[in-house]
């Protein structure tokens, strides 16, 4: 699995760090979210063997209104904003996503399953919502 990221990518929000502005190279801003990347790209893999999905592609890049999608093809797309949060979301927005790989509804089933993945999905769930909010 690739992990590609698209133009725009995401600010970063490092302490320090001065990349965000149009003018800044481009390989100055994929350093600055290369190391979160990695880590972000071996949670897929975790997530992705014990959901028993297949991952082709991961995409990062800047989405308004949602963490994550999911194509019927394999393609995860993650919104750069992913990156800044704590791993317990992280785990949720994958999770939640890459099970849309078997179920692509939200029903009862689609429930039940995230249930026995996460069983706290509800809390985490409001945690997101309370995340987003910010």
């Amino acid at each position: 699995m690739k992990l590609i990221s698209f133009w725009p990518l995401p600010t970063c929000t490092r302490q320090g760090c001065r990349i965000g502005k149009p003018s800044l190279s481009r390989w100055r801003l994929v350093w600055c979210v290369r190391k979160p990347g990695r880590e972000l790209r071996i949670r897929v893999d975790m997530w992705a063997e014990r959901l028993g999905v297949q991952v082709r592609r991961v995409q990062i890049r800047a989405m308004r209104t949602k963490w994550a999608s999911c194509s019927t093809n394999g393609t995860l797309t993650l919104n750069a904003d992913v990156l800044k949060l704590p791993p317990d979301l992280v785990d949720y927005v994958l999770c939640h996503d890459l099970l849309h790989l078997k179920l692509p509804d939200h029903g009862k089933g689609f429930r039940a399953s995230i249930g026995c993945y996460l069983p706290d999905w509800r809390k985490r769930e409001l945690a997101l919502a309370r995340w987003s909010a910010r």
